[in-house]
């Protein structure tokens, strides 16, 4: 199984089974996103040790090569002096051949693998993008959803016969409270015996005058 779909496998899983065992839908996708990351990280660490494991292979390649024309330049150097030496300069360069053949296969198959990681990574980051704004759509949504549903709950008619009952029994309360800071004095009473100390006195100061006419 690949590596891209064995972490697809996981995280399908673990949806799964946080599908289960909650029923809190937000707190599902947010599962699935930490799976995500979890997954996507352990893929870039891999891809770090790949990518710097393939510039050794390389530079180990271009050793071989360089050895190996070295080892030619020797051979032609000894092939007429010494030829015992130059026989072994071509086995070296043979050795050579076969470790750079062999070098070669390898870095061909850690490109492969570089550019499957690479390609799976691309495939878990979108996928992670696109589910991180489906649930910021849908978080939005479902705000929207809870304040229409607040606003047709308040706005029903039995709910404003609710609401009105509640501001007159409230009023009520207030009215008692503060009939009860003024104690047993009647304002009214009080009141009036201001108007009847007024009109005593007027009614004297026509007396008053009256008198002095006579």
């Amino acid at each position: 199984m690949g590596f891209f779909k064995r972490i697809t496998a996981t995280v399908a899983a673990n949806v799964d089974s946080a599908v289960a065992s909650m029923e809190n839908h937000d707190a599902v996708v947010e599962a699935s996103l930490n799976d995500m990351r979890r997954a996507s990280a352990k893929a870039k660490a891999r891809l770090v040790r790949v990518t710097n494991d393939g510039v050794r292979l390389r530079r180990k390649f271009a050793d071989l090569q360089t050895a190996e024309a070295r080892w030619v330049e020797r051979a032609k150097q000894y092939a007429n002096d010494d030829e015992a030496k130059a026989l072994e300069c071509l086995r070296r360069k043979k050795d050579c051949e076969r470790h750079l053949a062999s070098c070669e296969e390898t870095i061909q198959q850690h490109t492969e693998l570089e550019s499957r990681l690479k390609i799976s990574i691309e495939k878990i980051d979108k996928r992670y993008q696109d589910l991180e704004q489906t649930r910021t759509m849908m978080r939005t949504r479902q705000s929207a959803a809870d304040a229409y549903r607040t606003s047709e709950l308040v706005g029903s008619p039995s709910n404003f016969l609710n609401v009105d009952d509640t501001l007159e029994r409230w009023e009520a309360r207030i009215t008692e409270t503060e009939m009860g800071i003024g104690g047993d004095i009647d304002p009214n009473h009080f009141e009036q015996e201001f108007i009847d100390d007024e009109e005593r006195a007027a009614l004297q100061m026509e007396l008053d005058e009256l008198k002095r006419d006579l």
